[in-house]
C-alpha cells in the first residue's frame, strides 16, 4: 500500500498510505473535469486492481473482477529474472532433463496471468464510474497522468474519499488546509457555491448546490444523451436518480406539484417497459417506504411545488435527497429528516419549510437496478434526443399612437427617470411606425441559456491559457508592461466580476457566439428593467420576459461580494454611461452597499499618496465603465506627461488636492477594481481563434483564424480587430470572391486583426437581430435583443423587446 500512497477518507478521518492518520474535516466542490487519468507507482496489474476497487467504493451493482499478479510476479525486475533464468535452464536441460520443468511451469504459469488478465479487461469494460471526479493536472504536482480518474467525495466528511498524494504532504494537505481548524458544524452551515456538489445519496446520485433558490439556471443538463431537467432544480434531481438507481427516468413535466396527479408511470431507458406509480396522499394508511417520491404542493414560497426522494424510514422520521431547497451541505447521505407522525392508523409526513401533497411508490420496484455506466449501449436511442433548438418570430403591434394614461417608468427611480429625460415619455421608436417586438418560445430560451453557461466555461478556460503562455498573451496585443498585474488579478481577484455580455446570432437551428463582451455594461439596464416596463405597457401578452431575474440577481451577487465600504462608480457624464451607472448604483443601494456616483474631473483627489472623493472618504473599490485598452492609453500617457517613460532616476510624488488620473486608480494595488483586469483578456478578440484551436468544431463556435484561411474564403469571414467594441472596424467579406459586403469605421483601424467565419443573419421585415446574453457573476441570467436594418450591429443598434411564450 505504501508503494501506492493511496489515501482514504471516511467519517472525518483520512488515512495516509504511509500509516499516518489525520482527523481533518473537508469540503471539495467540484474540481474541473479534464479527461486526464491519475497514475498509481505499481505495477499495470495492481494499477489495474485499483481502479477496480474505486469503481467498487461507488457501485455495488455489477461484478468487477481483478487482475492476478500484480504485488509480485508482474514487477518487471522479477519478469526479466525468469525470462534469465529459463533461457539458462533451457539450454541447461540438454545435459539435465529436469531443469526444462522450470521454462515449462513458468510459461505455463504467466500465459495463465496473460490468459486471466486479458479475459478480466475485456469484460469488465469501463472503470471510469461517471461519477468519479477527474483532477485536473495541477491537483498532482510530479504525477504522469495516464490511467485512471479519482473520485473525491469529501464534501461531508461521512461520504468517503479516495485521492492520491505525492507525498503526505502534498495534494492531501492541500485538502486539509481549505478548512484547517473548522468544526463539522460550520462546514455543514456554509453556503455552497453554485454548480459544486451538496451531498451524495444512495451511493452516487449526487445533488447539486443551485447557489439561490431564487435564482432559475436556465440550462438543460442531459446525462448519458437523456434530458434530465434543468440544472440544478428538484424536478431535474428525481429524475436523475431514478435514472442512475432504477434505469428508469418519467415524463417532462411543467413544475413539481404536477407530479402527483399527472405521472402515471416511470419508464425503463432499456426496455421502454412502463412501472406504474401508486400514489399516497399525505395521510394515508399505507407506511411510506425509502425509494419513493415525495411531492410537495404549492406554496407561496413555493409557486411550483418540489419534489424529492425517500432515501430512508427510521421510526419517527423520513430522511429525503433534494435539491433546490437551499444551498448548505448535506449532515450525511440525505438532505434532511422530516418527521413521520402516525395518528388514528394514518401516517404523515411534517416539513417546516412546504405542504406534503403525499408520496408515490414504485410498483414491482425489486425489479429494477441501478445503471450499470460500464454498458451505455444497452439504452434505447428513444430516450437519448435533444429537444428541439426554439423558434424566433419578430411581431408588431400595428398601433404607434398608442395612449398611455399615465408614465410606464417610475420617475421617483433616479435611473428611470434619466431615461425619460434622455428619451422623452414616447414608447415608440423613431425607425418605425409600429410597436416591433420579439416572441420566444422556452426550447430557445433554454437553448440561450445553456450555450451561454458553456460558452462562458469555455471562454474563462481560454482564458487560463492565456494566463499560462507569453506566445498567447503577446497574441492579445496588450502591452507587457501589464503581463504581470493582469496575471496576479487572474489569480486573485476571480470572485469581482460581475457581468458581461455574449453576442450569439441563431439562425433557426443553430446558436454561434459572435464576441464576448465579457467587460462592459452598456444596455444592462434596458434588459434588466427597460424592456419589460415596455411591454407592460403596451399590454403585451406573455409568460415571462427574458429579464425577469436579472434585476433580483445583481442585488444578490453585490450583496454575496460582502463589501463593507463605500464602491466609487466613475463616470465619463456620457448619458448612456450615466443610465447605467444610476442603475447599478440603484442594484448596489438595494445590496445595503454605501454608494457614490463620481466624476473624474471633479470628485476625487490625491491626499498623503492616497485617492479621496470630495466628501474625504478613502477610495479602496471602484466600479468602471471604462475600457482596459483607454485606461492603458492613459498610463503610457501620463508616464510621459511626468517624465517616467524614460530609463531615469526620477520618482514621481502626488500633489494633495490635484485630481488622479484613470490610471492612477484603475492601476492602484489599493484599490480593487469591478470588472478586475484580468477580464481584458476575457473580452479579447484574440480569444477567438485560441477557442477556436481548444474546441474545434464546437457547435456554438465559428472557425476563427489568425490569417485568412481557403476554409474562410470558401464560407466568407468576418474581419475584427483584436482590440475593439462596439461594432468598430468590422469588415464582412462574401465567400468566394472575397467582395465587402459590410463595413464599420472607427477608432480600431490600425490594430491587429483576426478573421471569424461569416455566419448569415435571418432578416425579419429588412431587420438583423442578435442576441445579448448576459452572464452575471459566472452565469447565465438573461438575454435582450438588438437588432438593425445593418448587417452590423453597433452601440447604437436598439434593444428590442422580446417575450417568452411557454409551449
Amino acid at each position: 500500500m505504501s508503494n501506492n500512497r493511496v489515501a482514504v477518507v471516511s467519517d472525518g478521518r483520512l488515512a495516509v498510505g504511509t500509516g499516518r492518520s489525520v482527523t481533518t474535516n473537508i469540503s471539495l466542490g467540484t474540481p474541473e473535469a479534464t479527461g486526464k487519468l491519475a497514475w498509481v507507482q505499481n505495477t499495470y496489474a495492481s494499477q489495474y486492481n485499483h481502479a477496480v476497487s474505486c469503481w467498487k467504493a461507488f457501485e455495488t451493482s455489477g461484478i468487477k473482477r481483478q487482475m492476478r499478479g500484480g504485488h509480485l510476479l508482474l514487477y518487471r525486475w522479477l519478469v526479466l529474472a525468469v525470462v534469465i533464468v529459463a533461457f539458462v535452464l533451457g539450454g541447461l536441460s540438454k545435459n539435465v532433463k529436469p531443469y526444462i520443468t522450470f521454462p515449462i511451469v513458468s510459461a505455463v504459469i504467466y500465459l495463465g496471468l496473460t490468459i486471466w488478465n486479458w479475459h478480466v479487461f475485456r469484460t469488465n469494460g469501463n472503470l471510469l464510474h461517471s461519477h468519479m471526479v477527474q483532477v485536473p493536472d495541477s491537483a498532482l504536482p510530479g504525477f504522469i497522468n495516464e490511467f485512471y480518474t479519482i473520485p473525491i467525495y469529501a464534501q461531508v466528511t461521512d461520504q468517503r474519499l479516495l485521492a492520491i498524494s505525492n507525498y503526505t504532504n502534498t495534494v492531501i494537505a492541500q485538502l486539509i488546509e481549505q478548512h484547517h481548524g473548522s468544526s463539522m458544524a460550520a462546514i455543514k452551515n456554509e453556503t455552497v457555491p453554485y454548480n459544486q456538489i451538496q451531498g451524495i445519496a444512495s451511493n452516487n446520485v449526487p445533488a447539486y448546490s443551485n447557489g439561490d433558490a431564487d435564482i432559475f439556471s436556465v440550462e438543460e443538463h442531459y446525462l448519458h444523451g437523456i434530458y434530465m431537467g434543468v440544472k440544478w432544480q428538484c424536478v431535474e434531481y428525481a429524475r436523475r436518480w431514478l435514472f442512475m438507481r432504477k434505469q428508469c427516468i418519467f415524463q417532462n413535466v411543467r413544475h413539481a406539484a404536477d407530479i402527483f396527479t399527472n405521472v402515471k408511470s416511470i419508464e425503463r431507458v432499456t426496455n421502454g417497459k412502463h412501472f406504474p406509480l401508486r400514489a399516497y396522499p399525505n395521510g394515508s394508511p399505507h407506511k411510506p417506504q425509502a425509494d419513493s417520491i415525495l411531492i410537495f404542493s404549492r406554496a407561496d414560497d413555493q409557486p411550483f411545488g418540489h419534489i424529492a426522494i425517500i432515501c430512508e424510514v427510521i421510526p419517527g422520521f423520513v430522511r429525503i435527497a433534494e435539491q433546490n431547497i437551499d444551498s448548505k451541505y448535506w449532515p450525511g447521505d440525505y438532505a434532511r429528516e422530516l418527521r413521520l407522525i402516525q395518528k388514528d392508523d394514518l401516517y404523515y409526513i411534517e416539513d417546516d419549510e412546504g405542504v406534503i401533497t403525499g408520496w408515490m411508490e414504485i410498483e414491482d420496484n425489486h425489479q429494477l437496478q441501478p445503471l450499470d455506466e460500464s454498458n451505455l449501449d444497452v439504452i434505447l436511442k428513444q430516450y437519448q434526443h435533444r429537444r428541439p433548438a426554439g423558434t424566433l418570430e419578430r411581431c408588431m403591434i400595428p398601433n404607434k399612437n398608442f395612449d398611455l394614461k399615465e408614465s410606464w417608468l417610475d420617475k421617483n427611480c433616479p435611473a428611470e427617470k434619466y431615461f425619460l429625460d434622455i428619451h422623452g415619455e414616447n414608447i415608440a421608436r423613431a425607425d418605425t411606425d409600429y410597436f416591433p417586438y420579439y416572441k420566444i418560445d422556452n426550447y430557445l430560451l433554454f437553448h440561450i441559456g445553456t450555450a451561454s453557461n458553456e460558452i462562458h466555461r469555455m471562454f474563462m478556460e481560454a482564458t487560463q491559457c492565456v494566463m499560462n503562455d507569453d506566445e498567447l498573451m503577446a497574441r492579445c496585443d496588450i502591452p507587457q508592461v501589464f503581463w504581470s498585474r493582469i496575471r496576479y488579478s487572474w489569480a486573485n481577484h476571480r470572485h469581482l466580476e460581475m457581468s458581461g455580455r455574449l453576442d450569439l446570432a441563431f439562425n433557426g437551428e443553430q446558436l454561434k457566439v459572435f464576441d464576448y463582451n465579457a467587460d462592459i455594461t452598456s444596455a444592462l439596464f434596458e434588459c434588466a428593467i427597460i424592456q419589460e416596463k415596455w411591454a407592460k405597457a403596451v399590454q403585451l401578452e406573455s409568460t415571462f420576459f427574458p429579464g425577469f431575474q436579472m434585476h433580483r440577481a445583481l442585488v444578490h451577487n453585490w450583496k454575496q461580494m460582502n463589501i463593507k465600504s463605500c464602491v466609487h462608480l466613475l463616470i465619463n457624464n456620457g448619458p448612456e454611461e450615466m443610465l447605467t451607472a444610476l442603475y447599478m448604483q440603484q442594484v448596489m443601494n438595494e445590496a445595503g452597499i454605501d454608494t457614490k456616483l463620481c466624476s473624474m474631473s471633479d470628485d476625487l483627489y490625491w491626499k498623503d499618496g492616497k485617492i479621496e472623493d470630495s466628501d474625504g472618504r478613502l477610495v479602496t473599490t471602484v466600479w468602471k465603465l471604462w475600457m482596459w485598452d483607454t485606461i492603458f492609453n492613459d498610463y503610457f500617457n501620463t508616464q510621459k506627461e511626468r517624465g517616467l517613460d524614460v530609463d531615469n532616476d526620477l520618482v514621481w510624488i502626488p500633489t494633495n488636492g490635484d485630481h488622479p488620473h484613470l490610471s492612477d486608480i484603475f492601476l492602484n494595488d489599493q484599490i480593487q477594481v469591478i470588472e478586475p483586469l484580468w477580464k481584458v483578456i476575457t473580452s479579447n478578440k484574440a480569444l477567438l481563434p485560441i477557442l477556436w484551436s481548444i474546441y474545434p468544431n464546437h457547435q456554438y463556435l465559428l472557425r476563427s483564424e489568425w490569417t485568412v484561411t481557403d476554409a474562410l474564403k470558401c464560407s466568407g469571414y468576418v474581419k475584427k480587430p483584436i482590440v475593439g467594441c462596439c461594432g468598430q472596424n468590422i469588415t464582412l467579406h462574401n465567400k468566394d470572391d472575397e467582395t465587402v459586403i459590410n463595413e464599420t469605421t472607427g477608432n480600431y483601424e490600425n490594430r491587429n486583426c483576426i478573421y471569424q467565419e461569416l455566419f448569415p443573419l435571418t432578416s425579419f421585415n429588412g431587420y438583423y437581430c442578435i442576441f445579448g446574453s448576459w452572464i452575471l457573476h459566472g452565469r447565465f441570467t438573461g438575454f435582450c435583443v438588438h437588432e438593425d436594418q445593418k448587417l452590423i450591429t453597433d452601440a447604437k443598434s436598439p434593444v428590442t423587446t422580446s417575450c417568452i411564450v411557454w409551449k
